[in-house]
């Protein structure tokens, strides 16, 4: 069991049957009670002290540092800042 549910159409079953027949029977037994969390749309909000997390535990493993100071955006294949820009304008 998962037990929160991060955004609207994120899975929250998975059903495994021998035919399509078993698994709609199976899809209409499945219940889920949802209660809503804190909502932040603000991302001065999202990084305040306090903020709700999404994930709980780190999605990066330990000891795990990117050197990646520029949005992703921002830079080509190569990661060159200047040129990434100078391709989004």
């Amino acid at each position: 069991m998962i037990g929160r549910v991060r955004y609207v159409g994120e899975r929250v079953a998975v059903i495994i049957a021998a035919s399509e027949a078993q698994a709609r029977d199976a899809a209409e037994l499945v219940a889920v009670d949802y209660e809503p969390l804190p909502v932040v749309v603000d991302a001065a909000d999202a990084v305040a002290p306090g903020a709700p997390l999404v994930h709980e535990a780190p999605l990066r493993p330990a000891g795990f540092h990117s050197t990646r100071s520029a949005p992703l955006a921002q830079t080509d294949a190569a990661g060159q800042l200047a040129r990434g820009t100078a391709l989004s304008d």
